[in-house]
């Protein structure tokens, strides 16, 4: 009976042995298919990273391509600032010049209302007349010329 117990011992040894074989098999198949489903999508997850990657780069790019052109652009407009600064300058200057030109323009109007009077006075033919009217202008005109620089 020994012998006996001892083959059924070896044959439930063996059965278990089989069991676990098999059960080692069947996990061991299911790593190897998650293995395969996990590299499967490593590969879609380095494909999509590559698409990424490369949509970064391109923004990148464009974003220092805009840079520049703002950097441009900021160059435009301080010179154009610049030159609008001279314009208005220049202009400033004409004003000055035409509001001196017109100040002339007035005594010289002046002055010839003033001749106009002395010759429809006569006075170019009467001396002592005339002396006496361009005294009086001479005057005048002294007063515009005070006023003209104020």
């Amino acid at each position: 009976e020994g012998l006996r117990g001892m083959i059924s011992q070896l044959k439930d040894a063996n059965h278990e042995l089989a069991s676990s074989l098999e059960t080692a098999h069947k996990s061991r198949d299911e790593a190897k298919e998650a293995l395969v489903a996990a590299t499967e999508e490593n590969k879609k997850m380095a494909v999509e990273l590559e698409a990424e990657t490369a949509k970064v780069e391109t923004l990148e790019n464009q974003v220092q391509a805009d840079r520049k052109l703002l950097e441009r652009l900021d160059m435009r407009y301080i010179a154009k600032e610049k030159e609008h600064e001279a314009t208005l300058k220049a202009l400033k200057e004409l004003e000055g010049k035409t509001a001196v030109i017109s100040s002339e323009r007035e005594m010289a109007t002046r002055r010839l209302k003033a001749l106009e009077e002395v010759s429809s006075k006569g006075l170019d033919k009467d001396h002592d007349k005339a002396i006496e009217e361009f005294a009086k202008l001479s005057v005048q005109c002294l007063e515009m010329a005070d006023e003209a620089k104020d």
